[in-house]
């Protein structure tokens, strides 16, 4: 018992659309118990699943797997920067888009199957405002619609669709300066990106590399009615960066001076100071893929 992996699976119950009840009998008939020793372990509340995570680091756990969405997989995944242990994902959220990015199998059989190889890659990880994100981080409209999810019942893509179509006609831009790079401007949308979609397969960063050690800057300066069509295809057709209200810089380090009243991390919102500071950590997280 002792030459085992030991694998902590930590289950967020409210993530996502579908139901999770399924999830202990398939983790019992598909996880290889000849070389894994496990736990799993149900969130009950917010920051409940970051302390699941950090007595896995204290325990000496191998790995931790989040079940759930991008929300989720921050709050795990952040207590494991910098360790030995790996994240492993099992996505269960309304878009995935780290999931996405990461190349990890959404179907949850075909994921621990993925497990089962335990096959590691590390990856570089972003922090903004002093929190760490995975995924995407950003300012402006994008923060706002995660605010807006967030206090909704109903999940998934049509109550991300729904609220970009309520949101949109109201958002005003902000004005943003990056010193030395970006002077005074107009902008609906700051992203700051180490993968490349939101989820969905809505792809903001086609540039974006999770192991390029820098994060691609998007600045979306226009959503006038008439260039949403154009956006949405330029988003699902990964040409978002080919816009001429696009603009994307790869950077390690930037300082932010901004009017934004929210910014997010990996989807999850929270209230900013004007000014922030975004930079890359390179190779700093261990990922199961």
């Amino acid at each position: 018992m002792e030459n085992k992996i030991k694998i902590r699976f930590i289950l967020n119950p409210f993530s996502g659309i579908g139901k999770k009840n399924k999830l202990p009998r398939i983790l019992n008939e598909e996880l290889d118990k000849s070389r894994f020793e496990y736990d799993l372990c149900y969130t009950k509340g917010e920051g409940h699943a970051a302390q699941l995570a950090q007595e896995a680091v204290d325990q000496k756990f191998h790995a931790v797997v989040a079940i759930g969405g991008d929300g989720s997989i921050n709050e795990i995944g952040s207590r494991l920067i910098g360790t030995d242990l790996c994240l492993g994902i099992i996505p269960g959220g309304s878009g995935n888009g780290i999931a996405r990015s990461l190349g990890v199998e959404l179907n949850t059989r075909k994921a621990l199957a993925r497990i089962n190889c335990f096959d590691k890659a590390l990856i570089d990880t972003g922090i903004i405002a002093n929190k760490p994100f995975i995924g995407i981080a950003g300012l402006g409209f994008d923060a706002l619609i995660g605010q807006r999810f967030q206090r909704r019942k109903l999940r998934g893509m049509l109550s991300y669709g729904y609220l970009i179509i309520k949101e949109w006609g109201s958002f005003s831009p902000f004005e943003f300066s990056i010193e030395g790079q970006v002077e005074r401007k107009e902008t609906f949308v700051l992203a700051f990106a180490n993968t490349t979609q939101y989820g969905n397969n809505a792809v903001i960063a086609p540039l974006a590399e999770f192991q390029d050690g820098q994060l691609e800057l998007v600045c979306i300066s226009e959503l006038k009615l008439r260039r949403i069509p154009e956006m949405v295809l330029r988003l699902f057709s990964k040409t978002l960066d080919q816009s001429a209200h696009v603009q994307t810089i790869g950077f390690k380090e930037v300082t932010v001076k901004h009017s934004a009243n929210f910014a997010h991390v990996d989807g999850e919102p929270f209230e900013v100071g004007p000014e922030v500071s975004v930079k890359i950590r390179p190779k700093s997280l261990w990922v199961l893929k």
